[in-house]
């Protein structure tokens, strides 16, 4: 598997894949065309040797909010997300960041479990923050 930079011809890719997923962020193509326009911003896709999984997020000052995750659904629980994390939290430490931060469903069990692997802790609650269905976000974080 090799984890790289996206490049905006595979936006229709990453739109098609984050469509497939129904808990993932869904954006507009213009919101991925600024990812690619901002410096600060980290979007990493994971191919095997086609698209199975994306991260964006951006630095600000000296954190990262992690904004998206998606991984196919017929390529989870290989490890995909995890070497997708290392790799941006890496990322994110070059651009800077001394921490990165992500909000997760309350409900989404198997994403937190898989962000306390990776050193995640929890920092916060925000309630309603999600909606179709609503739900309360738990904000994590830990330091690059």
């Amino acid at each position: 598997m090799e984890i790289r930079n996206a490049i905006a011809s595979e936006i229709p890719a990453l739109m098609a894949l984050e469509q497939s997923q129904k808990m993932s962020a869904h954006w507009a193509e213009g919101r991925y065309l600024e990812l690619f326009s901002t410096p600060n911003s980290i979007l990493l896709i994971a191919a095997d040797p086609d698209l199975c999984g994306f991260v964006a997020g951006s630095v600000v000052l000296d954190e990262c909010e992690l904004q998206n995750i998606v991984v196919s659904a017929n390529r989870t629980r290989l490890g995909i997300a995890s070497a997708l994390m290392r790799t941006f939290t890496g990322e994110a430490g070059k651009k800077g960041a001394r921490r990165v931060m992500l909000e997760v469903r309350e409900s989404n069990l198997a994403a937190r479990g898989l962000y306390a692997k990776l050193g995640f802790h929890e920092a916060g609650l925000r309630r309603a923050y999600y909606q179709d269905p609503p739900e309360d976000a738990i904000l994590l974080e830990r330091e690059t």
